[in-house]
């Protein structure tokens, strides 16, 4: 019986070593494509090449179908939002969005992460998830975008399955 004993503690051992191996690579994944966003943050000042540049490492990070960066433009008073995804991306300028009746601008006035299901986003009668929704999406995770000045923008994650972001994108 002792014998069994020890050979369920080898075993239990095995596997919290394997278990913990597999937290660490997925843990340095998670660093490496944090490092690739800030590297891409430091070495470009147009918003076009930056936003090409850190959309491959936000999907690494939070798998998504569809992603926007909205930033605040105080010479409009208005969000100005840039498509990661060329499928987005309309005009060099960035789409204008007023910060009080759309999605991004009340997540931008929360300062407040949301995620949306489908069912969620089918009630909301907004263009902007209107369109969405005719694009596929059925899920999406809005994070406010932040600096020690205060709120800079929102980074909007779309996904075609739902429920696709977890409740805390942040420990993805």
């Amino acid at each position: 019986m002792q014998f069994l004993h020890r050979v369920a503690e080898v075993i239990a051992l095995f596997v919290n070593n394997t278990l913990s191996q597999a937290a660490l690579a997925e843990e340095r994944d998670r660093v490496q494509a944090l490092l690739e966003v800030e590297t891409a943050l430091g070495a470009s000042l147009d918003l076009k090449q930056l936003f090409a540049a850190t959309g491959a490492s936000i999907r690494r990070l939070i798998p998504h179908d569809f992603a926007s960066i909205a930033y605040f433009d105080e010479s409009v008073v208005a969000l100005r939002e840039y498509g990661l995804d060329q499928s987005l991306t309309k005009s060099g300028e960035g789409t204008l969005l007023s910060p009080d009746d759309t999605l991004i601008g009340r997540v931008f006035r929360k300062q407040q992460f949301q995620i949306f299901d489908h069912h969620e986003l089918s009630k909301m009668a907004l263009p902007c998830v209107g369109r969405a929704l005719e694009r596929g999406v059925k899920s999406s995770c809005l994070l406010p975008l932040a600096t020690f000045r205060g709120p800079l923008g929102v980074l909007w994650l779309q996904s075609t399955a739902d429920h696709a972001f977890p409740p805390n994108p942040l420990v993805c």
